[in-house]
């Protein structure tokens, strides 16, 4: 474990897929499949807060459905999105699909992830649960990452109608996905606009990931409402909500580089 310095290997279970891991490293756990890229990291003592910016960057979707109470979530990784809105908005009911056994063992022995009925964990291929779904969500979180990345089936234009099909009026699909590949991430872009009329985007970083947000509604965003919204939030929250609602870009998909125009200032 020389590659971790000081940090400490709580759990390791190998599949025939990846290998799952929990690290305990400088007052934080990390989840990790088999590498250093650090798939979720979660705070020992408070674990309601958000210590990644992209998942920070997320939360802009209760901006944007500020009356959100039900979500779905697919891929818990190490549950940080969960225990956060499960702490933030305790009216709020959350699904969650895994398809990995080893990462729900994980997410309830080390990550404390809560038993509740306000917090469902199934365990089952996100593809296909969203398929077979005849629920209708405010706000569908997606977040399910391979080593190597997002698994192929999890970005076909037949699962994208799908989401879109499952979210109720005013409802909004956020779609975390790598930034590293501009051509991935205009062809991820495309197919999205092609189903979400409204489509926007925030850059977490240089090169790391990038956020989409869609909706299915054609009415426009009110973006100044949902600032004023977001600095609402701020004030509850561990973080700045508002950053992240200022770095909104809206895409348009009759721009060359597909996903990076910026909205009008807010």
């Amino acid at each position: 474990m020389g590659i971790f310095r000081q940090a400490k290997l709580l759990y390791e279970k190998r599949t025939r897929d990846q290998t799952i891991q929990v690290i305990q490293n400088s007052g934080k756990l990390e989840l990790r499949f088999g590498n250093h890229i650090i798939q979720s990291s979660v705070s020992e003592t408070k674990p309601e807060q958000l210590l990644l910016e992209y998942t920070q960057a997320m939360m802009v979707g209760f901006a944007l459905n500020p009356d959100a109470t039900n979500t779905l979530q697919v891929g818990l990784g190490a549950g940080s999105i969960a225990h956060f809105i499960y702490h933030h908005f305790p009216k709020c009911e959350q699904d969650i699909v895994e398809i990995s056994p080893e990462v729900i063992e994980a997410a309830y022995r080390h990550f404390g992830i809560p038993h509740s009925p306000r917090l469902k964990i199934t365990e089952a291929d996100g593809a296909e649960f969203v398929q077979s779904s005849d629920q209708r969500y405010h706000l569908v979180f997606q977040d399910a990452f391979l080593a190597d990345g997002v698994a192929e089936h999890l970005q076909t234009d037949e699962y994208y109608k799908h989401l879109g099909r499952i979210l109720s009026p005013g409802g909004w699909l956020v779609n975390n996905v790598w930034g590293s590949n501009e051509a991935a991430l205009r062809v991820v872009s495309q197919k999205l606009g092609n189903i979400f009329p409204q489509l926007y985007s925030i850059s977490v970083g240089v090169g790391t990931n990038v956020i989409f947000f869609g909706s299915i509604d054609r009415r426009p965003v009110n973006l100044r409402q949902t600032l004023l919204r977001a600095e609402a939030l701020s004030e509850e929250l561990s973080f700045s909500l508002a950053r992240w609602v200022r770095g909104l870009q809206r895409v348009k998909q009759s721009d060359s580089v597909g996903w990076a125009r910026p909205i009008a200032r807010i």
